[in-house]
Parts: structure tokens; C-alpha cells; sequence
């Protein structure tokens, strides 16, 4: 018989339980911090049961429990902090992290809050992004001397749930030239327009200028449903990288699969080369939910863009 999981309120006496899953969970993430940083969070500041306690009555989690085993916690507090959130190392894929991401969404609208932060790992970011939350700044970490990066993720409430995705069509990558400059260029006004406008920087003559300075044909790819150009693809390798330069479709075949389809034929090129992928996303633009659901993560912020990378192996034997 499958054991059951759901969700209770926390007790005092089950501070030590949450102790361990805290400890287990980060000391088992192994993709994108080393062993060095892994204890520094989570081992090497003293551990002090007396103050872990005292946390844990602070926050006073949900728990996910499976049979009669605690197996992850969460907390969502009244200005809409998410303070800790972690999975038993040892308990993934049977859906912990999901019961425990909806009951703080349902606990967030009991409490009628606007906005859900919560400072994330590089390890969670991809999670957090499926769930509707957006990056907003880099956190420099200092772990008694020992240097880390997180980032601040933020949720709208007001989000609308994410619709069911049709059938993903079939589509053919087919070679750019030069000659495909000025289709290529509509296209990318097109998809980036709306982003554009929302950082008040919606600009054709710079949109073409930019376009220009860095089209490649040699590295595009059209993106073809149907004998119709839908989309347009670029990665141009790098010094021990792949850029992932541009990834336009046209407004009505976007949210729809077909996005995600030819990043992952563009990740499965990288993985084959054992290279990193990179990409630039502008501020507030939904791809940047898009690239974190798909392996990236955050790595560094400017004014208007974030750069973003997805790892081969990580630190996988760290």
C-alpha cells in the first residue's frame, strides 16, 4: 500500500526532525554549490539546537509528512516571506515540494497578501519559477567567510494559474543567410516588444542597430511549422560556451510547447558538447520564468537584463 502524503502544523517537539531535513537537503544539492560552501551553510556555523529551536517556534512551518515521517517543511509569514522552504535530500520526486509550494499559495490568499518573497538557491530557482515567481536581485552570501549567490524571487498573486499546453507541433530548424535579416528583425520586434514597453525602452531604430551589430546568419536557425516561419533560433559558441543568442516566436505560438521544444534541442546540442549554455533576458519578461523552468539559473544582474547559465555538471561529484 502506497503511503500517503499530506500536510500538518508544526509542534515544538518536532524542531530536531526539521533540523535534519534542513542539513540533509543542502548538504545532498550538489549541482551548483561545492562541497565547501554546501557545509558552510549548512554545518559550519556552530550548530546550536537550543537557537534552532527557537527559529523553528518563530516561523512555525507547514510539514509534509509521508506515512508518519516528516519529509519537508515551509513557512509563508504575514508580510509574505517564504523563510525557509526544504525537502529531505532523500525525498524527491514523490511530490513534496509541490504539496508544499500549493498549501502556501492557499495560505497566502487566506491571508489576502499581495506579493510571496522569498530569498532562493540556485538549486530552488527553477522550482520557484513553475510556481510564477521572478528573480528581482542577486544576494551575495558571506558564510563565515565562505562566498555564495542566491536570489531574491517575487510572486504576484494576482498571477493567473498557467493554462494546460496543447500539442506541441512539429517543427524543422532550418539554415538562416544573410538575406533573412530584415524577416529575422520583425520577428524580434514582434516577440519583444511587449517586454520592451514595460521597461519604457521600446525603441525600432535601436532594435535594428542591435540586431545588427550581432546578426551571424552562419549561427541562425529559422524555427518552421507547417512550411511557415514561426520562430528564430541562435547559438554561437564561445570560449568553452554556447550562447544562446536569440530564441524569438511570433506572439500566437508563444505558451504554447513550442518554445520549450527547441530549447531543448539546443540544450541536448550543449550537453552533447559538455558546454554550458548562456542567454541575456531583459528585466520582468516572462522568459525569464521560461529559462529557469528549463535547468538556468540567475548569475549576474545590470540595469535592464540578467545573464543566465545552464550547467553541464555542475559540481555533481563535489
Amino acid at each position: 500500500m502506497q503511503e500517503q502524503l499530506h500536510i500538518r502544523n508544526y509542534a515544538a517537539s518536532d524542531a530536531p526532525r526539521l533540523g535534519e531535513i534542513f542539513q540533509s537537503a543542502i548538504l545532498q544539492s550538489r549541482k551548483h554549490y561545492n562541497a565547501e560552501q554546501r557545509h558552510a551553510w549548512a554545518c559550519d556555523r556552530s550548530w546550536n539546537p537550543p537557537k534552532w529551536q527557537v527559529r523553528m517556534d518563530g516561523i512555525a512551518p507547514f510539514l509534509a509528512v509521508l506515512g508518519d515521517k516528516v519529509v519537508g517543511y515551509a513557512d509563508v509569514q504575514a508580510d509574505g516571506l517564504i523563510d525557509h522552504f526544504f525537502v529531505d535530500g532523500n525525498t524527491h520526486g514523490q511530490g513534496v515540494g509541490k504539496l508544499l509550494m500549493l498549501r502556501i499559495l492557499h495560505r497566502a490568499s487566506e491571508l489576502g497578501l499581495q506579493q510571496l518573497h522569498s530569498d532562493v538557491s540556485q538549486n530552488a530557482q527553477g522550482f520557484y519559477a513553475q510556481f510564477g515567481f521572478m528573480p528581482k536581485r542577486i544576494i551575495h552570501v558571506d558564510m563565515d567567510g565562505v562566498q555564495a549567490t542566491t536570489c531574491h524571487l517575487t510572486r504576484n498573486m494576482a498571477l493567473p494559474p498557467r493554462k494546460p499546453r496543447p500539442n506541441v507541433p512539429n517543427f524543422k530548424l532550418v539554415p538562416c543567410v544573410q538575406a533573412d535579416f530584415e524577416a529575422v528583425l520583425q520577428l524580434r520586434i514582434a516577440a519583444m516588444r511587449p517586454s520592451l514597453e514595460r521597461l519604457d525602452r521600446f525603441d525600432p531604430g535601436r532594435a535594428r542597430q542591435r540586431l545588427a551589430d550581432s546578426f551571424e546568419p552562419q549561427h541562425g536557425q529559422h524555427i518552421v511549422v507547417n512550411g511557415q516561419r514561426v520562430g528564430f533560433v541562435t547559438v554561437k559558441p564561445r570560449i568553452a560556451e554556447l550562447r544562446l543568442e536569440h530564441l524569438y516566436l511570433q506572439p500566437q505560438q508563444q505558451a504554447g510547447g513550442l518554445g520549450g521544444a527547441v530549447l531543448g534541442a539546443v540544450i541536448a546540442r550543449a550537453d552533447a558538447a559538455n558546454l554550458p549554455l548562456t542567454v541575456g533576458v531583459l528585466d520582468q519578461s516572462p522568459a525569464l520564468r521560461f529559462y529557469l523552468r528549463h535547468g538556468f539559473v540567475v548569475t549576474a544582474q545590470s540595469e535592464f537584463d540578467w545573464e543566465l547559465a545552464r550547467s553541464v555538471t555542475g559540481f555533481a561529484h563535489a
